[in-house]
């Protein structure tokens, strides 16, 4: 977990209008994926886009603008929960054909 977040921490420190992460609540406890959640939404308020790459899509949706599913490089599906200036998206890869 620690080494995660001090990647994380170094990538938030860039001054990127897009930030791509994969897999970014790996390795991390609860306290430390609030933490993370906070950055991101921070970054996203700035206006940068956050693209994340997840299989645990459960820690992350409460705080996503739109999300979609892909399995084995089909668009499963895709939802808009709620339109912002700036977009944050969660992807979701699977193994799973769905």
């Amino acid at each position: 977990g620690t080494l995660q977040r001090l990647s994380l921490a170094a990538t938030f420190l860039q001054q990127s209008p897009c930030i791509i992460l994969d897999e970014p609540t790996s390795n991390l406890d609860d306290s430390s994926v609030e933490i993370l959640k906070t950055q991101m939404l921070a970054k996203k308020n700035l206006g940068s886009c956050v693209i994340i790459a997840t299989h645990d899509i459960s820690r992350v949706k409460d705080i996503a603008d739109s999300a979609v599913v892909i399995s084995q490089g089909l668009l499963i599906s895709k939802s808009e929960t709620q339109l912002t200036t700036a977009y944050h998206f969660i992807v979701r890869v699977t193994d799973e054909a769905q």
